[in-house]
């Protein structure tokens, strides 16, 4: 009886395994994005701005002189969301470009790793040759904003929050599961960012549980030999970090 009952338990366990492993599979990108509908167009935050689309890349943009600063939004809300951080990028006359992604802002897309790259892939392609650029990301966004910097030249990189590989981090979330082999979604900061000439500006929050710290001092660690300034904020945790002065005034000081 004894053995009947056991028998039946690691069944249960063997099957809520393989049923949470393909919940992981088929709803991934369900896990990681969480965009909003909000009207690209219509944006009251960005109302002075031009609204521009490219391909399959909306984007919103205060022209100015050469020097370009590209933000990429983190995985929730849309890049609507962040016209608070106009006066932090805003600087002199530079041109400032908030990024939306594909299948946020109303768009009927499905978010993903692919579709995002491809919209890091457009803004290279709406920028001059000549211009001098500092891209930004934060959390998720440090993923485009990495592959950006390893595809197109770039003075300077911002990353908010940032982690050294998208796989490691869910893995250590998800520990029984082989996430390399499951999770399609796939941003290897760190891999990109060797291939960049650019400073790098890394800002996170000692508190963060989202993404902790551990990941993205791995990405100055295995990149001993760049220009890596590493500002930890103490006390900030992952969605509170622009809320300490230091946070906005190492950003704006840096671009």
């Amino acid at each position: 009886m004894r053995i009947h009952i056991l028998n039946s338990l690691v069944a249960i366990v063997v099957l809520c395994y393989i049923f949470f492993g393909l919940f992981i599979t088929l709803n991934q990108s369900g896990m990681i994005y969480y965009p909003d509908r909000t009207d690209f167009r219509t944006c009251p935050g960005f109302f002075d701005y031009e609204k521009h689309a490219y391909n399959t890349t909306r984007y919103y943009q205060k022209s100015g002189d050469e020097n370009y600063v590209v933000f990429f939004h983190g995985n929730a809300g849309s890049a609507c969301d962040r016209a608070e951080l106009r006066p932090i990028l805003e600087k002199e006359n530079n041109t400032v470009i908030f990024v939306e992604y594909a299948g946020y802002s109303a768009d009927e897309a499905r978010p993903s790793a692919a579709a995002i790259l491809q919209n890091a892939r457009d803004i290279v392609q709406v920028i001059p040759d000549h211009a001098d650029i500092t891209v930004i990301g934060e959390s998720i966004g440090t993923g485009p904003a990495s592959y950006f910097a390893s595809i197109r030249s770039t003075q300077k990189i911002i990353l908010r929050s940032p982690f050294h590989d998208l796989r490691e981090l869910v893995q250590k979330k998800f520990p029984l599961y082989p996430v390399s082999l499951l999770l399609k979604e796939h941003y290897p900061n760190t891999e990109w960012l060797a291939s960049s000439d650019a400073d790098i500006l890394i800002i996170h929050g000692s508190a963060d549980i989202v993404i902790p710290m551990t990941s993205s001092q791995k990405i100055k660690d295995l990149l001993p030999t760049k220009n890596i300034t590493y500002v930890t904020i103490v006390g900030a945790g992952h969605n509170d970090i622009y809320l300490f002065s230091k946070t906005r005034e190492s950003i704006h000081r840096f671009i």
